[in-house]
């Protein structure tokens, strides 16, 4: 699984999960499911981060602002929304 980029073109790391006081566990951990999602909601790759989250079907933590609960929603709001335009 490729990851996307979160690097600027100077190098400047800009998403808000690898800031040094963030640990990873916030964002699998249902203790601090309310923090991860505050940390994603001003950062700059959330849409990003979701995006990633669905195409790579991963089915655990917080990932781009939503826990997986609510990007199972989403992704079946999409697969209906989808099969009612065809």
């Amino acid at each position: 699984m490729k990851f996307f980029e979160t690097r600027d073109s100077d190098g400047n790391e800009l998403a808000k999960c690898t800031q040094k006081w963030v640990d990873p566990e916030f964002f699998f951990d249902p203790l601090f499911k309310d923090l991860a999602i505050s940390i994603c909601e001003d950062c700059p790759l959330q849409k990003a981060c979701l995006q990633f989250s669905i195409d790579n079907q991963i089915t655990d933590g917080v990932w781009g602002g939503l826990t997986e609960e609510k990007r199972r929603l989403l992704i079946k709001r999409r697969v209906r929304l989808d099969k009612n335009k065809g």
